[in-house]
């Protein structure tokens, strides 16, 4: 499901972790167990846009963050969420940031 809104501006060369929060989308009680990062250029060339994934996804209650780190270009980006819980749901959450070169 999108967020509903896009992430602020990276600046190219900037390290930043990015993160969603699955609070409305959990039940009472319920646990994030496994969560996976998906990454799509929608702007611009970046053949390979997961390697700007650097360290381990955590994981803190309902929120997911993914450190991202090392471009290149100017471009527009899809990034994802997909979390599993301890009762067998699978929820995503997506949204979009653009980059830049800082002036």
């Amino acid at each position: 499901m999108y967020v509903g809104n896009d992430f602020s501006p990276i600046d190219i060369g900037e390290k930043i972790d990015l993160a969603f929060d699955f609070v409305n989308d959990l039940v009472t009680g319920e646990n994030i167990t496994a969560v996976e990062w998906e990454i799509a250029t929608l702007a611009g060339i970046d053949p390979n846009p997961e390697t700007h994934f650097t360290d381990i996804p955590s994981v803190s209650g309902t929120v997911v963050a993914q450190r991202l780190t090392n471009f290149t270009i100017e471009g527009r980006y899809r990034i994802l969420a997909r979390v599993t819980t301890d009762r067998g749901n699978e929820l995503s959450l997506w949204s979009h940031f653009n980059t830049y070169f800082p002036n």
